[in-house]
């Protein structure tokens, strides 16, 4: 099964920026540009530093939304049955499990503890309250560094609630690439794991608009000149854990992530409100076919867009678990991780497939909670298909696409069953001559 982007544009993108800038819409030279300018222009840009939020707010002081060339009833929103109120917020893919009461179920679980989705509901509460305490207006952005652990979730959802952006990098971050990021952003918020927070005594000065740094999981190293520099667990005691909805538009920023930076700076990836539900009703509900029983293991991080999905909205979109383990991912800890905590979906990446196929303790690991393995982001070889399924029983599912169109489903290609096939000198499947258009988010000039 391929399924592929539909024309619904005489706008369309070039090669180069579909191949950059495809996890739901971009900002393109500088990551502010397109919310207020034509794309056709986009070397000349200055940064978002330049521009002034106020140029694409609203009489009402809330941001406009961003153009959506693809339209809501192109043939792949009409075919999974796409439809979303005009007045969306992404928040909802963690609070509408209680509506559906669900609140009392696990939504995470992991070394970083578990929580249900009322917890997690309510800690998001007091982090989008405390953001708001900083006096930060509708749209502006929160930079996260974080590992995968619940405050990754509720500072996450907490801000989007609230009506602000946050983004997702690497906690790999070096100090000039950081400092790079919160220029371009804008951003005047960050939150950040404590064991990195003295990378930004670098990053921080010249033309950084940090303000304020929020330090979870640990103690601040120090401070820095100019920043309020906060431990997050005292900071959040005194707020409220109820939190009102922001009324956003489903075409709004919900959050950004950074391309790789392979053909210069880093590229913002926008994603849209909307961006989450559809990756779910496009992809997860038919090909992960999740229910509230499953616990989803995802090895790649929750700042990359295949780990972000993997996470947070496929297993959210449904009311199952989501197992989080921070730190380095060594095959000894994942063995230890899924006989621990019984996963029933792991996702990875050929390259850890490759690891965990030749890792002595593959032998006497546990796999009988496994019901999928899923690949994705590079080729997966017939040799690691058959290891992998010489040791677990399962065939993996392998998702081809860029490494950012997860989010979009730009491209998804299952071929599990052509890889078995070829394995056992049998005819590779054909795909299907017909393919299956799906809508994907772009983000262009304002309207």
């Amino acid at each position: 099964m391929v399924l592929t982007r539909s024309p619904a544009s005489p706008h369309e993108i070039s090669n180069d920026d579909a191949a950059a800038d495809c996890g739901g819409g971009s900002m393109r030279s500088g990551a502010f540009d397109s919310v207020a300018r034509s794309s056709d222009n986009r070397e000349s840009l200055p940064p978002a530093s330049a521009l002034p939020l106020q140029a694409s707010l609203t009489k009402s002081g809330a941001p406009s939304p961003l153009a959506d060339r693809v339209p809501w009833d192109c043939a792949g929103a009409r075919e999974i049955g796409f439809t979303i109120p005009k007045r969306y917020n992404a928040s909802e893919v963690l609070f509408q499990n209680l509506a559906a009461g669900r609140g009392e179920r696990l939504a995470v679980i992991g070394p970083g503890g578990a929580h249900s989705y009322a917890q997690l509901a309510a800690d998001a509460g007091r982090w989008g309250n405390a953001f708001l305490a900083l006096g930060l207006s509708r749209g502006d952005r929160i930079l996260l560094v974080l590992d995968d652990t619940p405050f990754y979730l509720a500072a996450f959802f907490g801000a989007v609630r609230a009506g602000f952006v946050p983004i997702l990098i690497t906690v790999l971050t070096p100090p000039d690439l950081l400092r790079f990021y919160l220029e371009d952003s804008y951003a005047q918020t960050a939150v950040v794991e404590a064991e990195f927070c003295n990378r930004f005594a670098t990053a921080c000065g010249g033309r950084s608009p940090l303000k304020t740094l929020i330090v979870v999981n640990g103690e601040p190293s120090g401070k820095l000149r100019g920043v309020n520099v906060m431990k997050a667990q005292a900071w959040l005691a005194s707020f409220s854990d109820q939190l009102a909805c922001a009324d956003t538009h489903r075409n709004d920023m919900a959050f950004w992530m950074y391309s790789s930076g392979s053909t210069g700076r880093p590229k913002g990836i926008v994603h849209l409100q909307h961006d989450m539900p559809y990756t779910h009703q496009s992809y997860a509900r038919s090909v992960l076919k999740l229910t509230p029983e499953d616990i989803c293991f995802s090895v790649p991080k929750i700042f990359f867009s295949y780990g972000f999905g993997n996470s947070i909205t496929f297993p959210f979109s449904v009311g199952a678990t989501s197992l989080l383990t921070p730190g380095r991912a060594t095959p000894a800890a994942v063995f230890v991780a899924i006989a621990q905590y019984r996963p029933t979906v792991f996702f990875g990446v050929p390259t850890l497939y490759t690891l965990l196929a030749h890792a002595p303790e593959i032998r006497g690991a546990d796999f009988s909670s496994l019901r999928l393995a899923v690949s994705a982001a590079e080729i997966l070889s017939t040799e690691i298909f058959n290891a992998w399924k010489a040791a677990t029983g399962l065939e993996i599912v392998s998702v081809s696409a860029p490494p950012k169109c997860s989010m979009s489903i730009c491209r998804i290609l299952l071929n599990a069953r052509k890889l078995a096939r070829q394995a056992s000198g049998c005819p590779a499947m054909k795909s299907p001559s017909k393919a299956r258009p799906v809508k994907r988010s772009q983000t262009v000039a304002k309207e």
